[in-house]
């Protein structure tokens, strides 16, 4: 069986490079959102525009988005990503019956390949797809999967784009609740199960 992961809040934890990038956007005017606080406004699908409208009012909001495109994937940044707890091992063990794909969407493919073998994952994984979401990350998200799916295969993601392209591709889909969506949103999208992290699936696939 070929299972298709999303990497961004799936295998890894983000929620610290998301928070010090807001802050470092922000210019000179101080953070007033905590982690935990800007985490749950962006886990709850409000747009960084509608954050900065709320909390940042005299913040301009354009040289904000310009700041944020810039530095979001850079190699600063990134450095705050981590692996989920038991990420690692989960798919170490799922390796041994399935084929692992990963499939993620970034601007910068060739930081993003550095980190994930910074984490090791180029060894448990047989391919890495990567490609840049564009204006329609549901459609990059099928091109990466489409072409040698078959229909045992599963999408393993944290976002509308993972759920919706195994659907479309008309694959058992696994929504995650350790990513930037929170569990009322992926319940919309009606994914085949849903976890709390991907260590859920020993016990789903076994």
């Amino acid at each position: 069986m070929i299972l298709f992961f999303d990497f961004d809040g799936t295998i890894i934890e983000n929620r610290a490079r998301y928070h010090r990038v807001h802050a470092h956007c922000l210019g000179k005017t101080p953070a007033v959102l905590s982690e935990t606080e800007y985490w749950e406004l962006k886990r709850s699908r409000i747009p960084e525009k509608e954050i900065l409208r709320r909390h940042y009012p005299n913040v301009d909001c354009a040289r904000y988005q310009r700041e944020r495109e810039l530095v979001i994937e850079s190699t600063e940044f990134l450095a705050f990503d981590t692996l989920l707890p038991g990420a690692h091992e989960t798919l170490r063990t799922l390796k041994a019956n399935h084929t692992l794909i990963l499939v993620t969407l970034r601007k910068n493919s060739k930081t993003a390949m550095r980190e994930i073998q910074s984490f090791g994952l180029h060894e448990l994984c047989s391919d890495i797809r990567i490609a840049a979401a564009g204006k329609d990350p549901v459609a990059k998200k099928i091109e990466l999967i489409r072409h040698d799916c078959d229909p045992s295969s599963w999408v393993i993601g944290d976002t509308e784009a993972d759920i919706l392209a195994g659907k479309a591709l008309h694959l058992t889909t696994c929504g995650v609740l350790s990513g930037i969506r929170k569990k009322e949103c992926l319940q919309m999208l009606n994914p085949t199960h849903l976890v709390t992290s991907i260590g859920e699936l020993l016990s789903l696939l076994r």
